[in-house]
């Protein structure tokens, strides 16, 4: 084999190493991204739960803010309320309960933010949000 052969075999072996590294790295991003998909989805749904509970509580009204008021902090563990997924996400919401006020449609209620937290390793990362409204019935 002369050298011309040779260093054509290194550059072919070369190129199709970079070709099959770049295809491996696409496959670990399209999992990451995939994960993160995932992650985001059932913080969403988490909150959507969440929000549907304080909607609930229309028929409730004077035990809104007994029920949603002291679960406040996301770092203790009786002021929160947790969900742990199928694949083992643990998820934290916590509400901001107004003071009863004049809301946009003229009836008076309450203002609820929702705010749901991923607990990765002791911290906290904020997922979603949710603002809902609840008006005595």
């Amino acid at each position: 084999m002369s050298t011309a052969q040779t260093f054509l075999a290194i550059g072919a072996i070369f190129l199709f190493s970079i070709t099959s590294l770049n295809v491996n790295r696409i496959n670990v991003m399209a999992v990451h991204n995939g994960i993160n998909n995932q992650i985001t989805s059932d913080a969403v749904n988490f909150g959507r739960d969440m929000s549907d509970m304080v909607q609930s509580y229309a028929f409730q009204y004077d035990n809104l803010v007994a029920t949603f008021g002291g679960l406040n902090d996301v770092t203790s563990p009786s002021h929160r309320m947790t969900r742990t997924t199928s694949l083992g996400h643990t998820f934290h919401a916590v509400f901001d309960v107004s003071n009863e006020h004049q809301l946009r449609h003229g009836q008076a209620g309450r203002m609820i933010t929702i705010r749901v937290f991923l607990e990765e390793e002791n911290d906290f990362v904020e997922k979603a949000e949710y603002v809902t409204s609840v008006v005595p019935m």
